[in-house]
């Protein structure tokens, strides 16, 4: 009977350390509220827009190359113009070390021109290589930048990228999403709250909740 019992007992201490732990991890990766402090960072919108999304993504990811194909531009269509959303993009590079040079040539971009980083945005994620190659080179993105995006100097970014002025932003984004619990990108948030699956409806559904609930306040 002693040893029954005291297998009782451990067994119950293991099933409570089991609970404990998936409670941590899914309070980290899952659906959960927080508040992001996004000064400083590139955004579209209007600055008094009332629901507030914060994208954080990796130039180098596919899942982020079909979310800003995908439903982006209907997002844009929808709210972005006509006020009622404004948008938030946050660096999170970990697939590759190049995933960290894009993040500093678009942090130098924003740095002189603030519209121009949206051309940027757009036009890595139209050129985007292999998620296994290291195709993100400075060389490569001056190439993409000289192409699509106006009004800007090139030379000055030229000497940005070779010196990673902007790379200690980059970290410190990076720091940043680790922190509130950043497992994968994109990871999408509105008005802090975490969205744990990325397709429009939810998307869509999320955001008039809040500008229904903002028009009730």
């Amino acid at each position: 009977m002693k040893s029954k019992s005291k297998f009782f007992v451990f067994g119950t201490i293991v099933f409570f350390c089991i609970i404990s732990i998936c409670v941590f991890f899914f309070s980290k990766t899952g659906v959960t509220s927080v508040k992001i402090d996004t000064t400083g960072q590139p955004m579209i919108g209007n600055n008094n827009a009332p629901v507030e999304m914060i994208i954080f993504s990796d130039y180098k990811c596919p899942s982020c190359k079909l979310f800003h194909e995908t439903f982006f531009n209907k997002i844009d269509e929808k709210y972005i113009k006509n006020g009622q959303v404004k948008v938030y993009h946050i660096n999170f590079p970990f697939i590759g070390k190049d995933s960290t040079t894009a993040a500093i040539v678009g942090e130098a971009i924003y740095s002189q021109n603030k519209n121009a980083f949206w051309q940027y945005y757009d036009a890595v994620y139209k050129n985007q290589g292999k998620e296994t190659d290291n195709w993100a080179t400075p060389d490569f993105l001056m190439k993409i930048v000289k192409e699509n995006v106006k009004n800007i100097d090139y030379e000055k970014l030229k000497e940005d990228i070779k010196s990673e002025k902007f790379k200690k932003i980059v970290e410190a984004d990076k720091k940043l999403g680790e922190k509130i619990g950043i497992k994968h990108t994109p990871s999408i948030f509105i008005n802090g709250k975490y969205m744990e699956r990325i397709n429009l409806d939810d998307i869509f559904k999320e955001i008039d909740k809040d500008l229904k609930n903002e028009k009730n306040n």
